[in-house]
């Protein structure tokens, strides 16, 4: 049996993110040897450090695979579907996926023309037991909650193919204006966890446009789309050639996954570097940058995504310190009692993570901020001004500790009475006489 590292599907179960691909067979000489494959491979999507699971029979009773795409005969997937009676439109996209108990489904969309043999809609979805064979019917919108997704991504792809020639522009166009086109193929995002979309960036047909005019978010499990204008976001190989050529991929490492996010209210490149070798890509780092100023030198770079997205912020924060806008979130300021500070050395910066009586978030600050930094205390008073991006970690960007005054002659403490200073007494100086 052998593994096709193509094969892997994204998916959530149990609210966890996996990939998870199955055991195929390596020739026709296996196949006719067995009914049946061994089971099939998951591994963590959200942890690069877990041990992939592989769940094959007896281990597991219900994981052998009887039926799989382009096996011999009557175990072929679409062909027994289609014997079973389900003839009336086009067989698209199966797809391997588990439900909340790592049970093995095929899920296969069902497209019926709506204008001669071309405008496929998707009619229904057929869930099939990969263990045994039975097989299930369901509208779109009627699918189990553990279906991450019936609509194809190439469906996808055309139905915004056609948005963007027709949605804007007249029929008869040979100058392509107003048209607007995918910038790539629809990638599988999720909002959260069990929330997951056909992400696209559109641009527009000028074959040298390498912006964006926007964003589709598209329903997987309906025929319903949300576009986001947002123009002015890198897109194409311009996002991979930046994230590469970051001076912290001193190995060379190659750009794969390439994922846009929004992050702290920025649009967001997120990507991960893998070293690749003869049976695969191992994962090495993850990279992020701001979608809309691509440069190497923006390019944040570490071995963990935590890791990775602390940096992010603190560069998002020293944008701000520099007098240029950022992208997202906006400019607060909070004043309050300190309940709890303490360092951090982070590379060759030290920050300083405080907790600040009566707010719901934990605030960092560069110790370049304010020599007051190593003074502060738990009870100070403090005042900061901060990005609001939204998240539970938020950076200041200007700090002060108001319980500590420099400069000055101070003011003096209420209750005490000041003591006066010894003013030196001056000795006379002898005139000498003239002789």
């Amino acid at each position: 049996y052998n593994l096709d590292p193509a094969s892997y599907t994204l998916q959530s179960i149990n609210h966890h993110l996996y990939y998870v691909a199955p055991l195929t067979y390596n020739n026709i000489f296996a196949n006719l040897a067995s009914s049946t494959t061994p089971g099939f491979v998951v591994v963590d999507a959200e942890d690069p450090q877990a041990q992939p699971q592989l769940r094959v029979a007896p281990a597991q009773a219900d994981a052998s695979l009887a039926y799989l795409p382009g096996a011999l005969l009557n175990q072929d997937l679409l062909r027994h579907v289609y014997l079973s009676g389900y003839t009336s439109g086009r067989l698209v996209d199966p797809t391997l996926e588990l439900n909340d108990s790592f049970h093995p489904y095929w899920t296969i969309s069902l497209m019926q023309p709506t204008r001669g043999y071309t405008g496929d809609r998707l009619a229904d979805v057929l869930i099939v037991d990969a263990h045994t064979g039975d097989i299930s019917e369901y509208l779109p919108q009627k699918v189990p909650a553990w279906v991450d997704r019936v609509m194809p991504s190439a469906t996808v792809s055309q139905y915004l193919q056609w948005w963007g020639q027709y949605h804007a522009a007249p029929w008869f166009n040979p100058s392509g204006a107003g048209q607007q086109t995918p910038a790539g193929t629809p990638q599988l995002l999720y909002n959260n966890v069990d929330q997951p979309v056909w992400l696209v960036p559109m641009t527009s047909s000028s074959s040298n446009d390498n912006s964006s005019t926007g964003v589709f978010l598209f329903d997987t499990h309906k025929n319903q789309a949300t576009f986001y204008p947002l123009s002015g976001l890198g897109i194409g190989t311009n996002v991979e050639s930046t994230i590469k050529s970051t001076r912290a991929n001193i190995r060379g490492y190659d750009v794969d996954s390439i994922q846009l996010y929004q992050i702290y209210n920025t649009p967001t490149w997120v990507a991960t570097f893998v070293q690749s070798t003869g049976s695969g890509s191992i994962f090495q780092a993850v990279g992020i940058v701001d979608a809309k100023n691509l440069n190497g030198s923006n390019v944040q770079y570490e071995t963990t995504l935590p890791a990775a997205l602390q940096d992010y912020q603190q560069w998002l924060t020293q944008q701000a310190n520099n007098g240029n806008t950022p992208t997202g979130g906006t400019t607060k300021t909070v004043t309050g009692k300190v309940l709890r500070i303490s360092p951090v050395q982070q590379g060759t910066n030290t920050i300083y993570y405080i907790q600040v009586e009566g707010q719901n978030t934990i605030f960092t600050a560069n110790l370049s901020l304010s020599p007051k930094l190593p003074l502060v205390q738990p009870g100070d008073m403090i005042k900061g001004d901060y990005l609001d991006t939204g998240g539970t970690v938020l950076n200041f960007t200007n700090f002060d500790d108001l319980s500590i005054r420099l400069g000055g002659g101070g003011t003096p403490v209420p209750g005490t009475t000041p003591t006066p200073a010894i003013t030196p007494a001056v000795s006379p100086t002898a005139t000498p006489k003239p002789r």
